[in-house]
């Protein structure tokens, strides 16, 4: 193998050092730029079809015009794909709308047969939610949205003898969709863009974190009594009766961890809800409030980052954008968000938890004071900021975080929760509750990873000799 040989995973090109250094399975991800240069050229080949539907419920006439932008415009996210729709209608300004497709390859369809449709479900009943209750939370406008069987239950009631012309004259879009409102510039910008110009500058974080706060307590308003997402149901109603929907989850899902919360299953209980979690498991009745293990639990967007953010130039925050991860989970799981310190929750540690707990201070303060002004108008039956503080001072956020990561549980156990490395005594104890022979599942996974590792030595020998990057198993 050659020193000089590099694979190309999502756009970035890497070494085959590099690729044994990462803590993601680079194997799974390398046919992600195919696949999505293959959706990208299936949405070009239906623009038509997507044209046809974007009309009805927007209410286009003969003399307005619809037209998908060349795909040079759309916009690539983590786990949809935005067709950019410009709409003309003569007398009014030029409007813009988005078909987002979401990218299958990124949602564990293959292993997992249904899970884009049920994304596509969670993130209608996101929407239909807070168009509903949560006004004062700035969403797109949702038009209408499609499944993978062809239902196209839009907003506006889509009339059967329409439906049968699209499918006569364009054939059925074989996509999951939504057809939403594009945040045009006068609402603002992603968060992302000016982030590294101005989060230090005091004033606009303010506005940020009340912004912020405004939000997570308009969601508190509406306690539940189980852990779970919304689905939109085809009668029209939205019930709280999907499995917890997180974004960390797809993404494990997508990396081949095996199922083990089945769509339909809910959790009345924290307990069952961290059950399968061995190792946090253990630190659980610390940070688990007896209280509260039955509910109600709290309505929380699981994946609120700054690039789905949009603020003004004075970083009021002006609309949300990718509502798919709102689940309703245990409220101890509520904290400030980690990346406003600008580093990822594994790096939060000596200086950067100094600076963490600084902003942390900041975010709660600004969160206190419109805490108070939202009961004295509105009510609010839980009082979210003593849980937060509560969950900091008795480190009980990070065993959360625990839960909520991707790849970084081990790292926060042995910087926040484990007093020093724990006795090799006790490392051999602890598997001991979760299975009945721990050591042939550590077997098991030892195979796996050299599996894994001659896998990903063999992708590298192919690329190095020209002939591509495929493994073959």
């Amino acid at each position: 193998m050659t020193a000089r040989a590099t694979l190309d995973v999502q756009g970035r090109f890497i070494t085959y050092e590099e690729a044994v250094e990462d803590d993601f399975n680079v194997l799974s991800r390398l046919g992600y730029g195919a696949a999505l240069q293959t959706l990208t050229n299936d949405l070009w080949r239906h623009r038509k079809s997507i044209e046809a539907l974007t009309r009805h419920p927007l209410g286009l006439g003969k003399h307005d015009t619809c037209d998908v932008f060349e795909p040079r415009h759309w916009i690539r996210g983590g786990f949809n794909i935005c067709v950019m729709l410009t709409i003309t209608s003569p007398g009014r300004q030029e409007r813009k709308t988005v078909f987002r497709c979401a990218m299958p390859h990124k949602l564990a369809k293959a292993r997992y047969p249904g899970t884009v449709d049920e994304k596509l479900g969670c993130e209608v009943g996101a929407y239909v939610f807070l168009q509903e209750n949560c006004p004062h939370v700035c969403i797109p406008h949702l038009y209408g949205f499609g499944f993978s069987d062809g239902r196209q239950p839009f907003l506006v009631r889509i009339s059967r003898m329409f439906r049968r012309y699209i499918h006569r004259f364009f054939g059925r879009v074989p996509f999951v969709y939504l057809l939403l409102e594009r945040i045009s510039p006068e609402y603002g910008q992603m968060l992302s863009n000016t982030w590294d110009k101005y989060r230090h500058d005091p004033v606009r974080r303010q506005r940020l974190f009340r912004g912020l706060s405004m939000i997570m307590l308009s969601l508190a308003r509406f306690p539940q009594m189980q852990i779970g997402s919304f689905q939109f149901n085809a009668d029209g109603t939205l019930t709280l009766r999907n499995r917890p929907l997180t974004c960390s989850m797809m993404i494990l899902k997508n990396d081949g961890a095996p199922r083990t919360m089945q769509r339909s299953d809910k959790y009345r209980c924290t307990d069952a809800f961290v059950a399968g979690m061995a190792l946090p498991r253990v630190f659980s009745h610390r940070f688990i409030q007896a209280e509260h293990r039955y509910g109600p639990f709290l309505l929380q967007l699981t994946d609120l980052h700054a690039s789905n953010i949009f603020v003004d130039d004075e970083w009021n925050v002006t609309c949300l954008i990718d509502l798919e991860w709102l689940c309703a989970l245990p409220r101890e799981m509520l904290g400030v968000p980690f990346w406003l310190t600008g580093c990822g929750i594994d790096q939060i540690q000596h200086d950067r938890y100094v600076e963490f707990d600084k902003i942390r201070h900041e975010f709660m303060h600004v969160l206190e004071d419109e805490e108070r002004v939202m009961a004295a108008e509105q009510g609010l039956g839980i009082i979210i900021s003593s849980i937060m503080h509560e969950m900091w001072d008795s480190k009980g956020i990070w065993f959360w975080y625990c839960l909520s990561s991707v790849n970084a549980m081990y790292r926060l156990l042995e910087d926040h929760l484990c007093p020093g490395r724990l006795p090799v005594s006790v490392e051999k104890a602890v598997p001991q509750f979760w299975c009945e022979d721990p050591d042939a599942v550590v077997r098991t996974k030892v195979a796996d990873k050299e599996h894994y590792d001659q896998l990903l030595r063999q992708a590298f020998e192919k690329m190095s000799r020209g002939d591509g990057g495929g493994v073959s198993t």
